[in-house]
């Protein structure tokens, strides 16, 4: 039985989050223009975070801090003022949040119910990761909707290239027919990067009793007859398939280093096998550095 699987793209409702503290003309420009090339209404979301509270309640006090932070969330406010005219396309909603990024998103979602997060690389740094723990690991992981990571400082790029990385799955033309229309939106060429996982083979081989160097023979031949196959698809226009054989995380984070695409997609069909590209999510959208576009297929 073919699998069930989303095929199209049609974001009706975005979900901006805006960090107060760490307001960024560009990153809120690109969100707009992205909402825009797709049609949808975009909503903000603004989050002082509370561990911001601590730290500023351990340099001037508790009173003090309460009083600095009114003043940080003030001029960003103010700021935000000027800067939200001059954005592309309508901003449906501006929410204010109270709490933490992942409780404020967690109510917001039911609210809302969006097609699309956006949110800035930086929370998923280390440093934010140390202030405000990893809450957003569920989210990631298990939310209904597609997320855009979104470097600061930079803007889109004309014409843009987009690396899709694949599994050789029943699902890999669903996640490339859903990555060439985002390409077609935003004017940008697809290029499609498989990783064959030397060791988790290998030990295939070995469960099988096979020769592992013939195993993984056999396996080489069979993904370039599925990357040609791809190649050659009419449901979607890739520019090319590229293999590559070694441990996924390294290999990715390599392809993403050499080939410098404007934005990276994953696909996320919350399987947790470390057999699929799902059991490397968590740990690729950490590391991965630039935009990067998590597509729900299910």
């Amino acid at each position: 039985m073919p699998i069930k699987t989303r095929s199209a793209v049609g974001y009706r409702c975005i979900l901006c989050c805006v960090d107060l503290l760490n307001p960024d003309e560009s990153y809120l420009r690109r969100a707009a223009e992205f909402a825009k090339s797709r049609e949808a209404e975009l909503e903000l979301v603004y989050v002082a975070e509370p561990h911001h509270r601590s730290f500023l309640g351990r340099l001037f006090g508790s009173a003090e801090a309460e009083q600095n932070l009114e003043e940080l969330i003030y001029g960003a406010r103010q700021q935000l003022e000027q800067w939200l005219p001059q954005l592309p396309g309508h901003i449906s909603k501006q929410v204010m949040g109270v709490g933490s990024l992942a409780d404020d998103l967690a109510s917001q979602l039911k609210e809302s119910q969006p097609d699309l997060i956006i949110m800035g690389q930086h929370h998923l740094s280390p440093l934010y990761r140390l202030l405000e723990g990893d809450e957003l690991h569920g989210l990631v992981q298990h939310c209904a909707c597609d997320l855009l990571i979104l470097e600061a400082k930079r803007d889109w790029c004309h014409p843009m290239s987009l690396l899709a990385a694949v599994d050789f799955e029943p699902t890999t033309p669903v996640l490339l027919s859903m990555a060439d229309q985002i390409a077609c939106g935003l004017g940008g060429r697809l290029t499609a990067l498989h990783v064959t996982e030397l060791l988790q083979h290998a030990n295939i081989a070995l469960d099988l009793e096979e020769e592992p160097g013939e195993h993984l023979k056999q396996l080489q031949l069979a993904d370039r007859e599925m990357a040609t196959a791809l190649e050659q698809s009419d449901e979607f226009t890739l520019k090319a398939c590229l293999l590559k054989t070694g441990e996924v995380e390294q290999l990715l984070l390599r392809g993403q280093r050499e080939l410098k695409p404007d934005l990276m997609l994953l696909g996320n069909t919350h399987s947790s096998s470390i057999f699929r590209l799902d059991g490397h999510l968590h740990s690729l959208i950490h590391q991965l550095p630039g935009d990067i576009l998590v597509l729900r297929i299910s």
